[in-house]
């Protein structure tokens, strides 16, 4: 039987968030990022974002240390305090299981 899989993922949002910024503060591409005002397709139905969004998703298995999941997401980012200290004071920055 196989182990459930766990998402792990860090969200960056803001509504004066520029998706191409935090990609370059970060030096990662994020899984996904969307600027606010921007069209959001699904199941046919088109609407704005309400707000900018960049996330970046990782995959784990439940059987993982959760320690261990949260230092893979944040191996993948920059690790400049000074970069982070502007992100959390400029949007609201979460990880997310």
């Amino acid at each position: 039987m196989s182990s459930p899989n766990v998402t792990v993922s860090l969200r960056i949002q803001g509504d004066a968030l520029n998706p191409q910024e935090i990609t370059a503060a970060l030096k990662t591409q994020p899984s996904s990022a969307i600027q606010k005002g921007q069209d959001i397709v699904t199941g046919g139905y088109v609407r704005k974002s309400p707000t900018g969004l960049w996330l970046l998703k990782i995959q784990a298995h439940q059987t993982d240390e959760f320690d261990d999941q949260v230092q893979r997401i944040l191996n993948i980012v920059s690790n400049d305090l000074e970069t982070w200290h502007h992100l959390s004071a400029c949007f609201y920055t979460e990880l997310f299981v």
